[in-house]
């Protein structure tokens, strides 16, 4: 059975008001139990509006409810994908990914914008900002060092937009990058030299292109008692 929209708002709603916050707030860390309230909740929901839902839609609409007070509803699964670098949400209905480099349309979707709106708070409440209307862009990172960017109307033509920049959890050395034909031996091995010799080095390139690993692989052929000095520079777009 699939749930309609508006049966996911209804549901959703009914389960907020029945919340207790201090409750909910113990569970927050405990998923398995989290889970377990949401469907107590939920069933309580179903018994007073008299509504029909299949064991297998009361564990989805269970496991979104969850989600979302976890703070990343919809977009849980991809921030656990390997796989993906990028997140993109244009308003409730649109989830883009970026795999290998390539931007891909995702199945996720928000349940309507409201939902997507009250994710987008809690990410930002957990690095201690706000979100509202008279500070409605916010740049932060998130606990895992990914980096969080987030939009609200009036700057936003389709609803609430998020994007997240996940932080890669392996570290690469010279050798990996050599292995997956990032760079060559003769190009490893040259920059070796230059970071052991104390040359200025200069890293630049767009978005994804691999920057910080770089830098990071490079970084391991610095003399431990040297001083080191990074220069971010953001260059305008026209």
């Amino acid at each position: 059975m699939e749930i309609s929209i508006e049966l996911q708002e209804a549901l959703r709603d009914g389960v907020l008001k029945n919340i207790e916050i201090a409750k909910v707030e113990h569970l927050i860390a405990d998923r398995a139990e989290l889970l377990r309230e949401m469907n107590r909740l939920l069933e309580s929901v179903i018994e007073q509006q008299d509504i029909y839902l299949d064991s297998r839609s009361r564990h989805l609409m269970a496991e979104m409810m969850t989600d979302e007070l976890m703070g990343l509803g919809p977009l849980r699964p991809l921030m656990e994908d390997a796989t993906v670098s990028d997140i993109l949400v244009n308003g409730p209905n649109q989830i883009y990914v970026e795999r290998f480099g390539k931007l891909e349309l995702t199945g996720c979707r928000f349940i309507n914008n409201a939902q997507l709106t009250d994710i987008a708070k809690r990410l930002v409440q957990r690095v201690g900002r706000r979100l509202d209307e008279g500070q409605p862009l916010v740049d932060a990172r998130l606990s895992d060092g990914s980096r969080l960017n987030v939009a609200i109307p009036p700057i936003t033509l389709d609803g609430t937009s998020i994007s997240i920049r996940k932080f890669g959890k392996s570290n690469l050395e010279l050798a990996d990058l050599v292995r997956l034909g990032a760079i060559s031996s003769q190009m490893a091995n040259f920059m070796i030299i230059a970071a052991r010799c104390r040359l200025n080095i200069i890293i630049s390139g767009g978005t994804g292109s691999g920057k910080t690993t770089l830098l990071n692989a490079l970084s391991k052929y610095i003399d431990p008692s040297e001083r080191i000095i990074t220069m971010e520079v953001m260059l305008p777009t026209y």
